[in-house]
């Protein structure tokens, strides 16, 4: 219970530390006091055993190590119960004492330590998705050096040698130490390596607003000091122009900091992560985040009457999946509506595969690029929907983005020399601004 609460507060906690993964290993510590071999037929648990453990292997859950670990931990409780309890235990026995099954319970361990380096490395130097001949060779690597680990390092130490034992425990350890340092350096290196700021994976890595850490709200972090200062356009000017949404209307805000310059006033910017400006919506994130959502966007609400411009953005789900959210957005467009001279309805922008500064990096662009027929067979009816919505109201306007994001063919990371997008889906700052520029022109 503790573990799924954390989920709903703290998933981090949650993951990381003890008291929320006790009972995970006090299973383990259960079987083991038990008498060995006292199990007549351990045969149906061992069965049900290793298959709900490839159940679970099969359909892993985003909310691990909550409820959704009790498959997991328990078809993996029910064979090391079959294992310590019987010595009869079937077909399932003679597939876990075959030759392939004991060799990788031998380098298990080692494999443990091995994957996540190598997963880490590849990641990095490689943009899209990773084909399946490069997960078969990184899972052979891993099994190599795993075994090398294995034998060099694990048994030297569980099984030492008389008279030869303590040289072998020396280069056993040396040998780790300098393939763990290897190891870490390089990842270190890799992951911490600040390019030159001319290069145009890092500029477009940080081609964000510059009170991002500042302005707009982390899904975990409380309201105690909202609204935030130092978060409009101009300090002196009054306040006409406001953006309100999740993290898309932060990265959206040179948008409406363009507006505000045009018109001679200031903006200014209500943004939250995952929280779209939609009021009493349940937005499926843990309870917490949810009910900071809903606090947010009230808080919101008392602060934008008056406004002459306010322009909402959002990651807009598709209507035929939410419909809730559709009604629920309604229901904010006829509160908003009195409060305001005009809205503007921000349409949506492609998900690409991968993030640009990583594709910009590996020199691989297509691996972040889909195609054009791809993102309007995902968007159709989110613009139908929001078109024809701005349609009912005299002063809502919807703004169409495709165009400006997509050519006829592709929809691609690059424009003009410049990234698209700061990661895979948020749009740079300087596409925000050349977009505000067109818009403007046409206004």
């Amino acid at each position: 219970m503790l573990a799924e609460a954390l989920m709903f507060v703290s998933p981090t906690m949650g993951f990381f530390q003890m008291p929320a993964r006790l009972w995970e290993l006090a299973l383990g510590g259960v079987i083991a006091l038990r008498p060995a071999q006292t199990l007549a037929d351990g045969r149906v648990p061992a069965f049900f055993g290793v298959i709900i453990i490839i159940a679970a292997t099969l359909s892993p859950a985003s909310d691990f190590p909550g409820f959704a670990a009790l498959a997991a931990v328990g078809g993996a409780g029910l064979l090391i119960y079959a294992v310590h309890g019987s010595t009869d235990l079937g077909w399932t026995g003679k597939f876990l004492r075959s030759r392939p099954m004991v060799f990788i319970g031998l380098i298990s361990y080692s494999l443990y330590l091995w994957h996540w380096p190598l997963l880490s490395l590849t990641k990095i130097t490689h943009a899209g998705s990773l084909t399946i001949v490069t997960r078969v060779l990184i899972l052979l690597v891993a099994t190599v050096l795993a075994w090398l680990s294995y034998f060099f390092v694990e048994r030297p130490f569980r099984h030492p040698q008389k008279g030869t034992a303590s040289y072998k425990v020396v280069a056993a350890g040396l040998a780790a130490a300098i393939a763990l340092g290897f190891a870490s350096m390089t990842l270190g290196n890799a992951m911490n390596w600040n390019p030159p700021p001319t290069d145009l994976a890092y500029r477009t890595a940080n081609d964000y607003p510059a009170n991002r850490f500042q302005c707009n709200y982390r899904e975990d972090q409380s309201l105690d000091d909202f609204p935030r200062s130092g978060c409009n356009s101009a300090e002196y000017k009054p306040v006409r122009v406001a953006i309100w949404g999740d993290s898309y209307a932060l990265a959206w805000q040179p948008f409406a900091w363009a507006i505000a310059n045009h018109r001679g006033v200031a903006a200014t910017s209500y943004s939250r992560d995952g929280c779209p400006p939609v009021l009493d919506y349940r937005s499926g994130h843990n309870y917490l985040q949810e009910q900071r959502c809903r606090e947010f966007n009230k808080l919101v609400i008392g602060r934008i009457r008056g406004i002459d411009t306010l322009i909402l953005v959002a990651r807009w789900p598709d209507p035929l999946s939410h419909p809730f959210f559709y009604t629920k957005f309604t229901d904010t467009l006829e509160q908003v509506d009195p409060l305001v001279n005009k809205i503007i309805l921000l349409g949506p922008t492609p998900y690409l595969r991968d993030s640009v500064p990583q594709c910009i990096a590996a020199h691989d662009l297509s691996a972040c690029a889909i195609s054009r027929k791809q993102f309007d067979t995902e968007s159709n009816d989110i613009r139908i929907w929001l078109r024809t919505t701005a349609l009912d109201y005299k002063n809502i306007e919807y703004v169409e983005t495709t165009n400006f994001f997509c050519n006829p063919d592709t929809c691609p990371a690059l424009k003009d020399g410049y990234g698209l997008y700061w990661d895979s889906e948020h749009v740079s700052s300087t596409a925000a601004r050349v977009f505000s520029h067109q818009y403007l022109g046409k206004v």
